[in-house]
């Protein structure tokens, strides 16, 4: 049994609209005016958050200036868009509802921590959500372990092999798999070519109801 759930929230939590191939394209145009190539190892389609890194990288290694500031401009801009119909996907309600007072449930997302604050109140979700962390809390983001390590930090009482990491998406699985946090996929793809470990697989998210602690904390 596990001792507390860590949520992504973008098709995790909450089914929103957000383009992001849209912010993938903005993210590549702010770094294409900055003369930066982006390897090939990144492939065709990556994930924002990796650009946005790979940006912070030439801020502090090459001497750049403003690019993160830009990237993040932009994708708040896109964040804003994809959020205006945003619902709690299915079962989500249900679940955190029952997982209410029998252990913590934090959010770890990529998503400024405003916009996912407004988000989860949107979708009526907020008052079961102990903990958020956004990007703004982040040394940098998934798949990087920053975010689930503040987590961590804030609950030291539990063990990271205690907590599940919740997500639809290969950069929640390498963080969690970074931070020794077993990774439960949520209709999640590209793992395997990613290298990512999965401890369980889930379809519907009342499914975690079973795999967690029943004693009161």
């Amino acid at each position: 049994m596990y001792q507390g759930v860590m949520f992504d929230m973008d098709q995790t939590l909450v089914a929103s609209n957000l383009n992001f191939a849209e912010m993938r394209a903005g993210c590549f145009r702010i770094l294409k005016e900055a003369k930066i190539h982006v390897p090939a190892a990144y492939g065709e389609a990556p994930p924002p958050a990796s650009l946005i890194e790979l940006a912070r990288s030439y801020e502090i290694n090459e001497g750049f200036s403003g690019l993160v500031e830009k990237m993040f401009s932009w994708v708040a801009r896109c964040e804003a868009e994809g959020m205006k119909e945003a619902v709690a996907e299915p079962g989500a309600l249900e679940t955190v509802s029952a997982l209410k007072g029998k252990v913590p449930m934090t959010v770890v997302t990529n998503n400024a921590s405003a916009s996912a604050r407004k988000a989860l109140d949107t979708t009526q979700l907020a008052p079961y959500i102990d903990f958020v962390i956004g990007r703004d809390d982040m040394n940098a983001l998934k798949p990087a372990a920053s975010g689930i390590e503040a987590v961590l930090e804030a609950y030291p009482h539990i063990e990271p092999s205690a907590w599940v990491m919740v997500g639809d998406s290969w950069i929640d699985g390498k963080a969690a798999n970074e931070a020794g946090v077993p990774f439960v996929s949520y209709c999640a793809s590209d793992l395997e070519t990613n290298g990512v470990e999965t401890a369980h697989t889930i379809d519907h998210l009342t499914e975690l109801i079973q795999m967690t602690a029943r004693k009161e904390v």
